[in-house]
Parts: structure tokens; sequence; C-alpha cells
């Protein structure tokens, strides 16, 4: 099951199961120039764009995102990897060939520069951003609760447009 609501899917292959894409007067864009990957129990909210680059030697271009991921209103993320539990904050923008560990947080506003590669279980925040902190086990874990609670509102909204067909 997957609740998609989204005004622009350019591209090759979006691969979605049990995950929220939602607009709400905005947009997301997918995948313009190469295959976008989206895990289970992951949600990408309000006016987020994954964009893809064209694939070259150095970069494949596409975008994979784990399980149990939220991304946060309007955040950007161009051709990286974003790991299972991770947060990315509302309006961040994740640079081309960065890598987001698993429950790894990267903080609303905060820009990623391109082939950073962000070490599982760690805060980052800034423009450019930079290391902050490790997160405690009470962090890590409410990523994936989060995710799960964006989840089940998938489905609500799911039966709610089956019934209402």
């Amino acid at each position: 099951m997957s609740f998609l609501v989204i005004s622009a899917v350019c591209g090759t292959v979006l691969s979605c199961e049990v995950c929220e894409i939602v607009h709400r007067n905005a947009y997301a864009e997918l995948g313009d120039a190469a295959r976008v990957t989206i895990a289970p129990y992951t949600n990408i909210q309000d006016r987020a764009v994954l964009t893809t680059s064209t694939p070259t030697d150095e970069l494949d271009g596409e975008i994979n995102i784990g399980h149990y991921v939220t991304i946060g209103h309007g955040a950007v993320l161009d051709s990286c990897t974003v790991e299972n539990n991770a947060l990315i904050g509302i309006q961040a923008v994740i640079g081309p060939g960065a890598r987001v560990g698993a429950y790894s947080q990267v903080a609303a506003g905060s820009y990623v520069e391109p082939n950073t590669q962000i070490p599982s279980g760690q805060l980052w925040a800034g423009n450019p951003a930079v290391f902050k902190r490790e997160l405690s086990e009470d962090e890590k874990g409410s990523s994936k609760t989060q995710a799960k609670s964006y989840a089940n509102l998938a489905q609500e909204h799911f039966e709610a447009l089956e019934t209402s067909s």
C-alpha cells in the first residue's frame, strides 16, 4: 500500500510500498534523470523535491531512501542516499553523492555538501552542515516511531479514499 499525492513525476523508476508522499498546495518532484528508490515506511512531506542527476563515472545519479525515513517539508534531495531510520529536517538540502547514515538526523534548514558522508547516529546542522553531536538512543528510536505514525496516517488516508470511491 502506498499513498501518493504528487503533482510531478518525471523519469524512470519509483519503488515505494507502505510509504506516504503528500502535498498540500505544493509538489514533490521525483526522479528526472535516474532511478529513485524509496523503501517501506518512509514519508516524504509537502514541497519536498527529489531530483536526480545524469549518471557519470563518479556518481550513479540515483536517490536511495531506506526504511522508516522522514523527509521534512520543503527538503531537497539530489542524487544521494539516506539510510534507514534517518530524519531530514524541514527545508534541508542534501547534495549529490552525499550519504546520511542510519539513525542520523539533518537539522532543519541545513545544507549537506556534495559527497559528504554522515556516519550513523549523528546530528548534523548548519550551512554547510557539520557534526554537532552523537544522538541518544531515545533520539534514534524516535525516528522509527515518527515514521510509523506517518505510515498509519497514510493507511487512514488510503482507506478514506477507498470508501469514498
